[in-house]
């Protein structure tokens, strides 16, 4: 137990030890992925997407629930807040424009014998997604813009703990 803490502790050489091997996790789901696409067996997906995601979210961890690994990571993320924010929705909102240009090349293209309430549900389903996309942007330029993801400089990580006077 006292190993595992130390990953937590205020001595960055374990958490560093430890965040290399999870994204070392992380590099090597993506080569099992690869190798398996290129010699065609399967099973390597599941293996390979699991590693990725048991690996991920360990490193989530370390670095999110630990004290900062270097406060100028923090400070150049949230200088670069708004550029995040900006890629972020092109890539989560392109999909749905996508799903929906198919959508509409899919009625477009089957005419007569397209099954159309399967379209419409689908059309709603699309819809959906994107309106909940935006709606998470939305969010996040305005946590951004309150300036929750900001460094404080004093040292606070902003727990909302005042100190005593």
């Amino acid at each position: 137990m006292e190993a595992l803490r130390s990953f937590w502790s205020k001595s960055t050489d374990n958490r560093m030890i430890a965040i290399l091997a999870g994204s070392i996790g992380v590099l090597l789901g993506v080569a099992i992925i690869g190798v398996g696409e290129v010699l065609e067996w399967g099973w390597t997906r599941i293996v390979g997407a699991g590693l990725i995601s048991v690996a991920g979210v360990y490193v989530g961890a370390l670095i999110g629930w630990s004290d900062p690994i270097r406060p100028r990571i923090a400070q150049v993320l949230s200088s670069w807040s708004r550029t995040i924010l900006v890629v972020l929705t092109l890539i989560m909102v392109a999909p749905m424009f996508a799903g929906l240009l198919m959508l509409l090349g899919g009625v477009v293209i089957g005419g007569v014998d397209a099954a159309w309430y399967l379209i419409f549900i689908g059309l709603l389903i699309a819809l959906a997604l994107l309106a909940m996309s935006l709606a998470t942007v939305v969010l996040a330029f305005s946590l951004a813009d309150r300036g929750l993801w900001r460094t404080q400089p004093d040292g606070d990580s902003g727990s909302g703990e005042e100190a005593d006077v």
